[in-house]
């Protein structure tokens, strides 16, 4: 299956606006905000050949979206509202209509929960490519969000 979403200048794009968002004096915010970026980009790789999904699941990270939660940050400083029919057009995803209506907290609290997953399934699983899990379409969904997520918040500014 292969990862569907925006051409390399989309990317670059989001991934510049993260970087330039990024440079604030509120740490969890600005943490967060290159945890999305990272994120992103190492998903950015998944659909190529050769890539070992196992290494870059180990890479993804959510220690920032786990701080944040820990502290009590509020999601909401990055972006206020809910997910628009009209942001969700723009993934050109039919699946990404399920997150219309959804705000920032809703959003952030489903991808630190798929990363947390994805980082525990080798643990469960001694065989990862026999297991009854299907990892592309996992790490794409990973990647929907966060290219969504990257999205609203740039839709905020």
């Amino acid at each position: 299956m292969e990862f569907i979403g925006p051409g390399i200048d989309a990317i670059k794009d989001i991934v510049e606006f993260l970087t330039q968002k990024s440079r604030t004096s509120n740490i969890n915010k600005r943490l967060i905000l290159r945890e999305i970026r990272d994120n992103l980009k190492l998903l950015s790789h998944a659909s190529r050949d050769g890539v070992n999904h196992l290494g870059l699941i180990n890479e993804l990270s959510n220690d920032a979206l786990t701080r944040a939660f820990e502290e009590g940050f509020k999601f909401r400083n990055l972006r206020k509202g809910k997910v628009t029919t009209t942001l969700v057009t723009k993934l050109n995803q039919k699946r990404g209509e399920k997150y219309i209506g959804w705000d920032m907290e809703q959003l952030v609290m489903s991808i630190e929960g798929k990363i947390n997953e994805l980082k525990r399934l080798p643990k469960i699983y001694s065989n990862m490519s026999t297991a009854p899990l299907n990892l592309t379409l996992r790490l794409s969904n990973l990647y929907l969000q966060l290219r969504l997520l990257a999205l609203f918040i740039k839709s905020g500014r």
